[in-house]
């Protein structure tokens, strides 16, 4: 049990409808943490001017600054988060002057691990995927001349670094050998992300949930989905999601009746969207820990991915991982489950079980281990 009126500052520029798998495992946390005896004001970005105090239970609060958000909510350029980060320091300052914290989470090192090193509270860094040097290749000139010497400086005087991933502690680890990271994978809200009754159905629907960026590998999917198409004309691709590649996918969908764009969903609709679906496939380039594909799994699909990030660690006779940038084995491991339906069943039952054992509660529990720990 967490000490007596703990008080925990948060830190992320993401949190929904913002952002994307960072943001949403912030608010699962926020969700387990309005459980318990503890108090918790986060800072985060508003997608308007608007700059509002939000709650999602008494002891915990939403603080949104404006960072001039437009276009894409999904997709952050450095212009965002370098407002976000002064803005957010400043407005810290100000809630730390103000309320007696106990320690400060900051999720992403850059940039909020950066801002949370500079307040003088006990501090750890949540590591979730591009905030680790050369994860993004967006980002490979930026990590190249200034984040791989930021990032393991801001890393050592932390109280506590925690990585989503085995694989992303690999990376992590190239650029600070010596720096000590702790495992706390993604959860997964296993109550709101159940199964459904599966039938044997003519119509087979793939699923994509992310953003629509390259790193994502949409556009490999779609051109996989297309060639499939002409030998299994019953195979429906669903696509939820936003980001800068939205126009080229929606250009697909206009030609192909069997392709389906949904756009962005709120968070309390993506159950259903879930459960409509046979098969998660998210052929990405890079990955941390996917919140999506932890959802998907509580829903009872199986999992097709490639092989980045944390793949290996959620794949066990649930799905297939296959090679990034190999479209031929995308389309070979769809097609096992399209020639094998009862596979779909079979794996889809193995994934609920993983699932089972990542709950937030799970995830919640051991932050409030680990804030005990530093303080004590």
């Amino acid at each position: 049990m967490p000490m007596k009126r703990m008080r925990v500052l948060m830190l992320n520029y993401e949190y929904p409808p913002l952002g994307g798998g960072a943001g949403m495992a912030t608010h699962q946390l926020l969700k387990q943490f309005a459980q318990k005896n503890i108090t918790v004001d986060l800072i985060t970005s508003s997608t308007s001017e608007d700059q509002t105090i939000a709650k999602i239970s008494p002891k915990i609060s939403i603080h949104y600054l404006n960072i001039g958000k437009n276009g894409h909510l999904h997709y952050q350029t450095v212009r965002n988060l370098l407002t976000y980060s002064w803005k957010s320091y400043w407005y810290a300052k100000r809630l730390v002057e103000r309320n007696t914290y106990q320690i400060c989470h900051a999720t992403l090192g850059i940039p909020s691990g950066v801002v949370a090193s500079k307040l003088n509270l006990p501090f750890i860094i949540n590591l979730q995927g591009s905030d680790v040097p050369f994860y993004n290749q967006r980002f490979y000139l930026l990590d190249q001349l200034f984040f791989q010497h930021i990032a393991p400086r801001i890393w050592c005087q932390a109280s506590a670094v925690t990585v989503v991933s085995k694989k992303l502690k690999s990376l992590a680890n190239q650029i600070a050998p010596k720096q000590k990271f702790q495992l706390i994978p993604n959860g997964v809200d296993t109550e709101s992300f159940v199964m459904r009754n599966r039938r044997n159905a003519k119509q087979i629907n793939l699923l994509f949930v992310g953003r629509l960026i390259p790193r994502k590998g949409i556009l490999e999917l779609c051109t996989t989905h297309h060639s499939l198409v002409k030998e299994y004309p019953h195979l429906h691709l669903h696509i939820v999601g936003d980001g800068p590649l939205r126009r080229y996918v929606e250009n697909d969908a206009l030609l192909q009746s069997n392709m389906h764009l949904h756009g962005a969903i709120s968070p309390q609709h993506m159950p259903t969207m879930y459960r409509q679906a046979d098969l998660f496939v998210l052929p990405a380039k890079n990955e941390g820990m996917p919140v999506a594909a932890l959802e998907a799994m509580a829903c009872g699909l199986p999992v097709i991915m490639t092989d980045v990030g944390g793949s290996d660690e959620l794949i066990d006779g649930n799905g297939f991982v296959v090679p990034k940038g190999n479209p031929t084995a995308l389309r070979e491991a769809i097609g096992q489950y399209i020639r094998n339906p009862a596979l779909l069943i079979k794996h889809g039952k193995r994934s609920r079980e993983i699932a089972e054992t990542m709950s937030w509660k799970t995830v919640a529990e051991q932050y409030l281990e680990l804030y005990e720990k530093i303080l004590h």
